[in-house]
């Protein structure tokens, strides 16, 4: 009897060796192809990723040449304001120099008005206005 079990105890283990074998096995090939979809997933993101980096790029040059052009017109402007405050400060010296003679010019007229002669002729001078006037 001995020897009766003896064969179905190897034959009961090598089914059980062979059934974790399939087990095994399967388990593999489904774990395999998880991988190979969870790798293929991975592909299409990175690739979406690699797209969008490309555009983020080709965005970032847009703004950097916009951003150039920007401060090449600020530079321009504030060249423009430094040479605008120039002239104005020139325009202001300018403005100065001509009321500094228009002083003196009144002044001028005031002491030539005061003058003697010109007080004694005044009436005369009117009359001979209102006799141009009339006669015309």
């Amino acid at each position: 009897m001995d020897g009766h079990t003896q064969p179905t105890e190897t034959q009961t283990r090598e089914d059980a060796l062979s059934t974790a074998y399939q087990q095994r096995t399967e388990q593999l090939y489904e774990t395999r192809g998880a991988l190979a979809e969870a790798v293929a997933t991975l592909n299409v993101e990175l690739a979406a990723r690699r797209a969008e980096i490309a555009g983020l790029r080709a965005e970032c040059e847009g703004l950097r040449a916009e951003y150039e052009a920007v401060r090449a017109d600020n530079d321009a402007l504030r060249d423009n304001a430094h040479a605008l405050t120039a002239s104005l400060q020139q325009s202001h010296e300018h403005a100065a120099a001509l009321e500094a003679e228009l002083r003196a010019a009144k002044a001028a007229a005031a002491a030539l008005s005061n003058l003697k002669v010109v007080r004694w002729t005044g009436p005369l001078r009117r009359v001979v206005y209102r006799l141009r006037t009339r006669s015309e």
